[in-house]
């Protein structure tokens, strides 16, 4: 469970949500968080897609 108000956790888009298909719930919630930690709490798809791989991000 996440605390109320923890949003950081949802794609606000269909690009970023592209970004986590086929991974399971757990998974997604930890990729987005890691994304959301990146980018000073406004991440990209690019950034949800670095973090689903592992990379850091280029910026």
């Amino acid at each position: 469970m996440s605390p109320i108000g923890d949003t950081h956790a949802l794609p606000a888009n269909e690009s970023q949500a592209r970004e986590l298909v086929g991974l399971d719930p757990e998974q997604a919630l930890d990729v987005m968080a890691k994304a959301h930690g990146a980018t000073d709490g406004k991440p990209t798809a690019k950034a949800i897609r670095d973090a689903r791989r592992g990379d850091d991000p280029c910026w």
